[in-house]
């Protein structure tokens, strides 16, 4: 997915990686389950 560099250039705080990952899909997916499995792919990925 388009979020993995949110997770990879974050490794230090999950928070900011979670919001990196929030700015990234809101460009594409407005919707809340999209952004929910978004935060999931880049939780998973931290």
């Amino acid at each position: 997915m388009r979020v993995s560099p949110a997770a990879y250039l974050n490794q230090d705080n999950l928070e900011n990686a979670l919001a990196s990952s929030d700015k990234v899909t809101g460009i594409k997916h407005n919707h809340t389950e999209g952004l929910k499995g978004a935060r999931a792919t880049t939780h998973a990925l931290w």
